[in-house]
């Protein structure tokens, strides 16, 4: 499939984008592992006694591949670029481990142990949490349209 110039432009920004937002999140994850190594087994729970539950990963694979085999079908631009070699896609999949991290690290690990620090109950530790995280990936949404639009509105204008 061939490419238009505005399509590989457009791809070129987005891989520059997610790698630069990626890397922003990747730096602190790494100082904090170099400096507290227990950092996967404090934070997250991963340790050997993970590996004793081969259910739940059976069941985690099993979702991952219905999501994966779901979004084949249903999402024509996947289905479409399936298997084409991208960097563009080796960045997506490094930025959403880094975000998934992050975001872990971020609204459930700092947020809630400062939520539980002051004596807030699980429950409403949940609640804001949730709230924090919607409200986050909401601006996101919102800084995505309002590009998207100027960019439409930049383009119209010089032709």
């Amino acid at each position: 499939m061939k490419i238009q110039s505005n399509q590989l432009l457009a791809r070129r920004r987005a891989g520059w984008l997610l790698l630069g937002m990626s890397t922003m999140m990747a730096v602190p994850l790494v100082s904090i592992m170099i400096y507290r190594p227990n950092f996967w087994s404090e934070l997250f729970g991963i340790n050997e006694t993970m590996f004793r539950i081969p259910l739940a990963w059976v069941l985690a694979g099993g979702i991952t591949l219905g999501y994966v085999m779901y979004t084949m079908r249903v999402v024509p631009m996947v289905r479409h670029n399936l298997w084409e070699r991208s960097w563009l896609k080796l960045i997506g999949i490094f930025a959403s481990l880094i975000s998934g991290i992050f975001e872990e690290l971020f609204f459930r690990a700092r947020l809630m142990d400062w939520l539980d620090n002051n004596n807030i109950n699980l429950l409403w530790q949940i609640l804001v949490s949730a709230l924090v995280f919607g409200i986050a990936h909401g601006l996101w949404g919102l800084f995505c349209a309002i590009n998207v639009s100027s960019s439409r509105q930049s383009y119209q204008r010089s032709h």
